[in-house]
């Protein structure tokens, strides 16, 4: 399976008096891989990326494939940010953002009854190992960044093979809440058998969980590393990362 593919992308930002070029023709293609990690230097294009393919910016021209489909052929995509309370509705509850999630993925559930509903809703949390399920009547904006971040998490996967952006999604927690939202996120993308890209300025973070690492340098180049070895070691990660 082809897991990304990207040919002449371009793209660059203007803000009337400067044009900032980030892609110029970048090409990549990452086989055979379910967890993808982003690494570069600051300004190298790593976030833009990520809200290219999410949709938020528009490219000057190329082509980007995910799972061998074309991104506009894609339901399945969603992003979660470092600000774990942008990826919820915090004044909703938790049973609340789960039914909002469903109708915005078209996916109603409005022809059981509520108690399967909430049946439902704690099936699809509770594997975050949070409590999360015992809190259905709480409003998210209540719960922990971390319980707040597992959520958003838990209701993105909640479909077939679902497509999972993250842009530096630990970064406001601790250690530990950290370690625990990448298992989260990296086991319910192999058991939804889908696909996560994502980014995080800790580059052990980075080798212990991916299969694949995409490096991006400033002038828009992209190289590969497969990882699914776990031989690479932080200094090579950060020299490739220099060049």
């Amino acid at each position: 399976m082809t897991a990304i593919d990207i040919s002449n992308l371009c793209f660059s930002y203007d803000n009337g008096l400067e044009v900032h070029p980030i892609f110029n023709e970048s090409h990549i293609t990452v086989e055979d891989s379910r967890i993808i990690g982003l690494v570069g230097v600051n300004g190298c294009g790593k976030s833009t990326l990520l809200k290219i393919i999410n949709g938020e910016l528009k490219t000057l021209r190329g082509v980007i494939s995910l799972c061998e489909k074309p991104l506009h052929e894609l339901s399945n995509i969603s992003f979660i940010t470092q600000q774990a309370i942008d990826n919820v509705f915090p004044k909703l509850t938790v049973f609340e953002n789960y039914m909002h999630f469903h109708e915005k993925r078209m996916y109603s559930l409005r022809r059981f009854d509520k108690e399967n509903n909430r049946q439902a809703c704690k099936e699809a949390i509770r594997a975050a190992g949070m409590n999360l399920e015992d809190r259905l009547d709480e409003q998210v904006r209540f719960l922990s960044g971390g319980q707040q971040q597992a959520l958003g998490i838990m209701l993105a996967c909640d479909m077939d093979s679902p497509i999972l952006l993250m842009d530096e999604p630990t970064a406001s927690l601790d250690v530990f809440v950290a370690e625990k939202i990448l298992e989260i996120a990296t086991n319910e993308i192999f058991k939804k058998n889908g696909l996560l890209i994502f980014t995080s300025p800790n580059l052990h973070d980075i080798l212990k969980y991916t299969e694949n690492i995409i490096v991006l340098n400033r002038g828009g180049e992209m190289k590969s590393m497969p990882n699914q070895d776990k031989n690479i070691d932080v200094n090579q990660l950060r020299n490739m990362m220099a060049q």
